[in-house]
């Protein structure tokens, strides 16, 4: 409370110098790192490992406090993830502090971009677990094809990770009319794409605004992948960080977070990251069930897709 003697100008200056000494608390607690940091790599270069594991231990600690103290909806969010992996897996799950790159004022802006975090444990979704929270099971044909070695053997695990999620909704595919039928892919709430577009030279422009345009293969780009990075913030980010959902990770959050996803009303499918023997690709149908894309060259109209941005665990 500012007292009564403080107003106008005055109150201002005791705002000032309480930021002033706030600045001081988050200074002393910078130096400390800075000091147990030069110890650390002292009895590191002394090869004093019980020692170096002590000052590592101490300087996570100081680190998480550091975060927390410039990130103050941390622990609400990992709060909320423990609560949701405990109710899809029926059992304690224990989540680590995001990395420090995911900041405040990031996690601020990702959410006004319609994203994000959620973090997808080192956990297998196996077709013979049956989770309490699995409502919606993993399609078969993600099983099979690894059986038959057309997947990759770790296709039904999620693999420790925090990561950013394009969470809009799927929009209406609608009947074309006249001659010919087919289907009218119609845009994503308020995407991104458009205001990504904008910020692009006429050289750099994106395949499209559109995300029916998009090929599997084109999300799969260096170059596009970094037009994403900058626009998200994410910069610091490897492009093989920037991919789509694996299976595993849609039925997760399907199941948890966004129902509304496998709405088959939609007839709205999804690329997914899965590679398929050789050049081909997963698809996640409207209804949640998986098909083979043999070309991910091409797309067909209706198919979309989401980001899903992972963060190195260090």
């Amino acid at each position: 409370m500012v007292p009564e003697r403080y107003n106008g100008v005055g109150e201002r200056m005791f705002e000032q110098q309480q930021f002033m000494s706030e600045c001081a608390k988050n200074s002393e607690n910078i130096q400390r790192l800075h000091e147990l940091k030069r110890q650390f790599d002292a009895v590191i270069e002394d090869r004093k490992v019980d020692l170096a594991k002590g000052l590592q231990g101490e300087l996570e600690r100081q680190l998480a406090l550091v975060h927390r103290k410039f990130f103050p909806e941390l622990d609400q969010i990992v709060e909320s993830e423990q609560t949701a992996l405990g109710h899809f897996f029926g059992e304690e799950v224990k989540v680590p502090l995001p990395p420090a790159e995911i900041t405040s004022k990031r996690f601020k802006r990702w959410k006004e971009l319609g994203f994000e975090l959620h973090y997808f444990p080192a956990k297998k979704v196996s077709a013979e677990n049956s989770f309490s929270g699995q409502r919606e099971k993993v399609d078969g044909l993600l099983y099979r094809a690894m059986k038959e070695g057309k997947l990759e053997p770790d296709s039904d695990e999620m693999r420790g990770e925090w990561v950013l999620v394009d969470t809009r909704d799927v929009p209406v595919c609608t009947p074309r009319p006249g001659f010919g039928g087919g289907w009218v892919f119609n845009e994503y709430k308020d995407d991104f794409l458009k205001d990504l577009d904008k910020t692009l030279s006429w050289r750099q422009k994106l395949p499209s605004r559109h995300r029916s345009q998009f090929s599997w293969e084109q999300l799969q780009d260096q170059e596009t992948k970094n037009k994403f990075a900058d626009f998200l913030k994410v910069r610091q980010v490897h492009p093989n960080q920037i991919t789509l959902p694996r299976a595993v990770e849609w039925n997760y959050l399907v199941n948890e977070f966004f129902p509304w996803w496998t709405n088959e009303e939609k007839h709205i499918s999804e690329w997914l990251e899965d590679r398929y023997e050789g050049n081909r690709c997963l698809v996640m149908e409207d209804g949640g069930g998986l098909i083979v894309r043999i070309d991910p060259g091409k797309n067909p109209g209706h198919i979309g897709f989401r980001l899903v941005i992972r963060f190195s665990q260090k």
